[in-house]
């Protein structure tokens, strides 16, 4: 059963990891691909592969296919086939060495996946066009679909992105009339003033040719030109629809339902464009983060607003990709831009108030024992209640504006504020429960009625004697000595067959506000100190014993503990608490009336700030970015830079002069770090812009303050980004120069997924052959770990990829392919050597007894990664309309290592070689064939043949093979300085005994799947029916069969109404079987 455990724990690191870069994609049509991208930021040297998951709404499995990496990004396509008006959903996860599975979403993707709304497909017939010829250009007057009047007509359109346009002979068409000889065409763009004014619908149409003669495909867009007098600021157009879904689905032990509503919609007005949508799930939980969406889109000329849930981006280095609950708006004129961001990217939860929302921590019961080692009672016990499992309101602004310096030249400046808002979380949580640590269980009361519950949980026994002589129960009690858990090893004990001992151990439940206001009816007297009983003034109550018969006679109870005396500092007037004790004040009400201060025996600190969970946070980031044309416009030069501060922990004191000249345990001597402090250093004048403290990154930026250093180390300082490019466009070739370097200690809480401590720099190269049939893509990267330039063990990638897109023509098959090879080094060259010799007879020296051979660890990686895929995508025409798709990835790793890092794994004792290695390893490969057919108009049929197989690591026959090989650093006698044979071969033995399924794993998974679909339009418009075959062999072992219907009905000309449903059989081989299956309705309107 282990390995199913292992799969399991596989797929569940899935669900909670993250570290993905990703614009969520809202819309898309039926029966078109949809390109999914995403910017991984981790190192290419940590990724095993990058897998696509989707599946259409309401269906129970996800269909993997691999992201293959182009330029900078991951790409990957779920097929148009499969995009039908249910919707899509969709995540991505990466495999990496080090961390893990990743996935974004990063919190239960499987299920709260990214959603895709699929519009109907509108059929309209029209000549084929190749995507590859898709111009690049932006409309820069009139928008599509407007209305102008007729004094501001102007028409104009950039294509600052192509190159090598010939205006001679593009042609611009309104209304079918040529007016390309009345355009003036200038270097990026045209423009064109009308000399009559025509009135109504305005239908352009754009035919761009460039120099070789490459016409690209057709620009079409339309307006409408009015008179003023006909300008109404109510004319208003209207669109949108409703859907309300219901999921519901079991898989495997799992059962997830889900209702949701959505509305969207649109409003046109002559003046102002806006979209609203709304999302609601039944999944939103106000101790979670929200799972509602709420948007709307307000846009005019030069004013866009964004309310709700909005996704600004101004960058990796400040915000991208990231929500944000509140405002965006946007003025962008023709040279200036403004963008301003208001809103909120975490939203307070107090956590569950039965899942350790209020804890017990830092619990401190030192007990006190005899002359013979038994337990007499308590010194100064004592714990805290504390807070876990919360999220801080975090408020998030930003603002950016760009604006130009000169001709074909812009600044830009950019500044973003994140706060944790500390009052968000109350210290106090409704009605919560406390589980009391095992710690306090001696000391409760069992029959307590304050008690919530009890639950009786098996424990692992690790008792002991008191005196360690003694091994065993009978023989530590019969030396009159205690046995118990206070003396256990920290191994678990186990019986005389090697089997671990248990023993029924309570869990004791308790609400908050009990705890606080009645510990001493839950524990008994050996933690809280003996009461007395006392009347209002403090007088003991003789012949009282308990507490229920004192605060009967309206007395008051009050525990044991101590009385100091409280004096006044002559020189800062302030009040001390003395050793001295006031004699007589036996109580806490004679104590305040004597003016003392209390100390109780037992403490319980109900605390207001400094809890186990996350701590409150600030930052503040800074950066401006300079962009430059040059040679009409070809060459682009950009560079940049930013500078952050965050402070982990806005709970500590601000910094002040005394703090910081003693920091580290520094004497009094007014520097730090060998840098003078200003004796005038006030930071909280500055609280409301930063919240400084000690636990700031950076600390200080002394590197720019002091104005000693060297161009250099500020250039290397670890709260500073910058980055530079240089981009040409001549002769066809796109070529880019790209540098990039973050800090170790530069943070943005508007991007919690930037890559820190690296230097990346990029050189690539884009062209195309046989009249642009043909793109190549030559890309070379080296990424460095590690900022300082002084740094020995650095990290260091060298990556190579060629990417070849091959599109002959329209009816054509088409071909794209990319092959990479990357090389990875941490930058470790020896091996570590550890002496564990030691004096045991204490005379100064290591005797040749005393001498151990050293154990060598090995920390070295060295990898070499070739990676290849193709996908090959061409229609047939035979007996039908076909479309088939064949694609294969392929990529392989190379441990250059492997055999080092084995060895030093086993060489020494066991008790120093602990762990095998687990080796790097890996290779992947899917194939995939998808065929379409469509026979007529009311038959379509879908082919899928998929296989994936993987393995990872190098099996435990490896590490017998070097021990065999290496007979220069084993030897079966007592030969001197080599490591003993016997003691390698236990080790390896163990090894296999122990960790010989981890070391090396192996899956294959195989599918197919046969959907036919019928357009009947009696009595329902479409009707699917579907089957499925899968299977598994290696780690987990599973066959897999199922059937599926859909059914959708058009009830009215914008109603409808779809119904799926899927059965599936799962058998996993030696294991348990399951009947999964979900269900899936939707009912839609649109208008």
């Amino acid at each position: 059963m282990q390995r199913p455990f292992l799969f399991l724990l596989f797929f569940i690191t899935v669900i909670f990891s993250q570290s993905i870069l990703h614009s969520p994609i809202d819309e898309s049509v039926e029966k078109n691909p949809i390109l999914v991208e995403a910017f991984i930021n981790i190192p290419d040297y940590e990724i095993k592969k990058v897998s696509l998951f989707f599946r259409k709404r309401g269906e129970l499995k996800y269909v993997e296919t691999p992201m293959f990496k182009i330029d900078l990004d991951y790409l990957g396509e779920i097929p148009g086939n499969f995009v039908d008006i249910r919707g899509i959903e969709y995540f991505v996860v990466v495999d990496t060495y080090d961390m893990g599975l990743i996935a974004l979403p990063n919190i239960g993707p499987t299920d709260n996946p990214f959603r895709v709304d699929v519009k109907e497909k509108k059929i309209i017939y029209t000549e084929r066009r190749l995507k590859e010829l898709d111009p690049k250009y932006t409309i820069l007057s009139p928008d599509p679909d407007t209305r102008v009047i007729d004094d501001e007509v102007m028409l104009s359109m950039s294509y600052f992105q192509m190159s090598n346009i010939d205006s001679s002979e593009t042609k611009i068409l309104i209304n079918d009339t040529d007016i390309s000889d009345k355009v003036d065409f200038r270097d990026s763009y045209f423009v064109y003033y009308p000399e009559e004014i025509n009135y109504g619908v305005q239908n352009v149409e754009v035919f761009l040719i460039d120099d070789f003669g490459v016409e690209y495909n057709p620009i079409e867009w339309s307006f409408e030109i009015i008179k003023e007098e006909d300008v109404s600021l109510f004319a208003f157009k209207q669109s949108g629809k409703v859907k309300t879904d219901y999921a519901s689905s079991i898989v495997d032990t799992v059962n997830f339902k889900e209702s949701t509503v959505d509305l969207i919609y649109n409003g046109k007005f002559d003046w102002l464009d806006f979209r609203t949508n709304i999302h609601l799930s039944s999944l939103e939980d106000r101790s979670d983060q929200p799972k509602n969406r709420f948007f709307a889109d307000f846009r005019s000329e030069f004013v866009r607003l964004r309310i709700g849930d909005v996704y600004p981006n101004f960058g990796e280095n400040f915000i991208k990709r990231n929500r944000v609950r509140g405002l965006d708006f946007h003025f962008n004129a023709s040279k200036y831009s403004i963008n301003f961001i208001l809103g909120e990217t975490n939203r307070a939860t107090q956590g569950s108030p039965f899942d350790d929302a209020v804890m017990v921590s830092n619990l401190s019961v030192d007990k006190i024992y005899d002359d013979n080692s038994n337990p007499i009672g308590v010194d100064d016990p004592s714990f805290d209640i504390d807070r876990n499992n919360y999220s801080f309101s975090r408020k998030l602004s930003a603002f950016q504006i760009k604006f130009p310096i000169k001709n074909n030249m812009n600044l830009k400046f950019n500044i973003l504020k994140a706060k944790d808002d500390v009052g968000s979380v109350y210290k106090n949580v409704s009605n919560a429960v406390v589980r009391l640590p095992e710690g306090l269980n001696e000391y409760v009361d069992e029959d307590s009625q304050y008690l919530q519950s009890t639950e009786i949980v098996q424990k692992e026994v690790d008792e002991g004697c008191s005196d360690l002589s003694f091994d065993s129960q009978l023989s530590c009690e019969a030396n009159g000595d205690s046995w118990s858990s206070d003396y256990g090893d920290g191994i678990p004990d186990t019986d005389e067959d090697g089997n671990l001992i248990f023993e029924d151990t309570p869990n004791y439940y308790v609400s908050n506000s009990n705890l606080i206001s009645n510990y001493s009816r839950i524990f008994n007297s050996t933690l809280t100190g003996s009461g007395l009983c006392v009347d209002s003034a403090g007088i003991e109550q003789v012949g009282i014993l308990n507490q229920n018969d004192c605060e009967l006679g309206n007395n008051q109870w009050v525990l044991q503990g101590v009385c100091y005396e409280i004096e006044v500092d002559p020189v800062t007037l302030e009040e001390v608490v003395t050793d001295d004790i006031i004699i007589g004040a036996t109580n806490q009400i004679l104590c305040s009336s004597s003016q003392g201060s209390w100390d109780p025996f037992f403490k319980i600190n109900q605390l207001e700030n400094q809890w186990q969970g996350v701590k409150p946070k600030d930052n503040i980031v800074i950066g401006s970015e300079y962009e430059a044309f040059f040679d009409q416009e070809r060459l682009r030069f950009r560079i940049g830079s930013s500078f952050s501060l965050l402070n982990e922990n806005i709970w500590d004191p601000i910094l002040t002069y005394e703090s910081l000249d003693v920091l580290g345990d520094d004497p009094e001597d007014g520097m730090l770090a060998g840098y003078e402090i200003p004796e005038n250093l006030d930071f909280s004048k500055y609280e409301n812009i930063f919240r400084s403290g000690i636990n700031q990154v950076p600390l200080l930026p002394v590197d720019i303050i002091s104005g000693q250093s060297s161009i250099l180390r500020i250039l290397t300082m670890p709260s500073l980004t910058y980055s530079m490019s240089l981009q040409g466009n001549y002769y066809g070739h796109k070529i880019l120069y790209d540098f990039k370097q973050v800090g170790s200690e530069y943070n943005s809480l508007g991007n919690l997924y930037l890559q820190q401590d690296i230097r990346e720099q990029t050189l690539s190269d884009k062209v195309g052959f046989l009249d642009n049939k043909l793109y190549v893509n030559f890309k070379y990267k080296l990424t460095e770990e590690g900022v300082s330039f002084n740094l020995q063990e650095k990290g260091r990638t060298n990556k190579f990829d060629i990417i070849f897109n091959f599109s002959p023509g329209a009816g054509l098959a088409r071909l794209n392919s990319a092959i990479g090879f990357q090389s990875r080094t941490n930058g470790v060259n020896s091996n570590d050597y550890i002496d564990y010799s030691f004096d045991d007879d204490g005379n100064g020296e290591i005797d040749s007894s005393e001498e151990i051979f050293p154990d060598i660890d090995s920390r070295k990686e060295s990898t070499e990664l070739l990676q290849f895929n193709f996908a090959l995508t061409t229609p047939v025409n035979f007996y039908g309309t076909h479309n088939l798709t064949i694609s294969y990835y392929n990529s392989t790793t190379n441990d250059l290592v492997a055999d080092n890092n084995i060895l030093y794994s086993f060489e020494s004792e066991s008790e120093y070689d602990i762990f095998p290695y687990f080796s790097k390893q890996s290779n992947t490969s899917t194939t995939n064939l998808n065929l379409q057919s469509t026979h007529n108009a009311f038959f379509i049929t879908t082919l899928n043949c998929s296989q994936t197989s993987f393995d990872y690591g190098l099996d435990i026959s490896n590490y017998y093979r070097i021990l065999d090989e290496r007979d220069d650093i084993f030897t079966v006698s007592d030969e001197v300085d080599k490591y003993s044979y016997n003691t390698a071969l236990s080790n390896i033995e163990k090894f296999e005994q122990d960790y010989g399924d981890l070391l090396y794993q192996r899956q294959i998974l195989r599918s197919i799947e046969l959907q036919a679909t019928l357009k009947t339009y009696l009595i329902f418009d479409t009707v699917k029916l579907g089957a499925h075959l899968s299977d598994a062999q290696g780690v987990v072992n599973f066959e897999q069969y199922g059937l599926s219907l859909s059914i959708i009905k058009n009830l009215m000309d914008n109603f409808y109404i779809s119904f799926d449903y899927e059965n599936k059989l799962k058998n996993i081989v030696g294991g348990d079987k399951y009947n999964n299956s979900y269900s899936f309705l939707r009912l839609g309107y649109q208008f």
